[in-house]
């Protein structure tokens, strides 16, 4: 099996369906206009602030990178004083 066919939930099942109670909980309370006031005082429509919603659930799915860290050498098996005592490092 190639890493392409597999994919994987970060999260635990339970975890996910918790998150998708509340996104859908969002849904319902946006569209009974209980947080108008909150998506009004952004300057949003109902539709607007459900793109919104909508928008930020498909965005937190890509991951852009802002930068690459340079690899370094990782020590091991060194033996380091440390206040006076010796330790090994794992």
């Amino acid at each position: 099996m190639t890493s392409s066919q597999v994919h994987y939930l970060p999260i635990t099942p339970g975890l996910f369906s918790l998150l998708v109670l509340i996104f859908a909980a969002l849904i319902i309370l946006i569209q009974l206009r209980i947080l108008r006031y909150a998506y009004m005082k952004l300057g949003l429509g109902p539709g607007g602030a459900l793109l919104l919603l909508f928008g930020s659930l498909i965005g937190s799915y890509f991951n852009i990178p802002i930068t690459v860290l340079p690899d370094h050498s990782i020590r091991s098996g060194e033996i380091v004083d440390f206040y006076g005592m010796r330790y090994v490092v794992p």
